[in-house]
């Protein structure tokens, strides 16, 4: 599952990033549609965050990319993802890893939390 969801993201998020080229500028955030999904883009200072929404308006995940200044370009930093249960959700902390070229969730945590609200 963990797996699967990380694909997910992603996916999704690899469609994001094809929406905003290697700029640095500092912007207001910028929204494109993807199919159902929502995707928020938003630059601040050396990282550029992507926001996936699923057609409910809740956040899927946020992936953060960090300004590389030798290369020129954007590297992932870490990625967080959130499954949506009846009555639990999960949040999912995923760092990015240099030498698999992915997002390794076993070096970062995962949180259930009650949807109490």
């Amino acid at each position: 599952l963990k797996k699967a969801l990380l694909s997910v993201a992603v996916l999704f998020t690899a469609s994001c990033a094809a929406t905003q080229a290697a700029d640095r500028t500092p912007s207001a955030p910028t929204t494109a549609q993807r199919g159902p999904y929502q995707c928020t883009i938003h630059v601040s200072g050396n990282y550029r965050y992507e926001y996936v929404s699923d057609p409910t308006g809740r956040v899927c995940s946020k992936t953060a990319y960090r300004w590389d200044a030798d290369s020129h370009a954007w590297k992932p930093a870490f990625l967080y993802t959130v499954s949506y249960g009846s009555s639990t959700n999960t949040l999912t902390y995923a760092a990015w890893n240099e030498a698999d070229a992915a997002f390794t969730a076993g070096n970062g945590m995962i949180l259930a939390f009650d949807d109490d609200t």
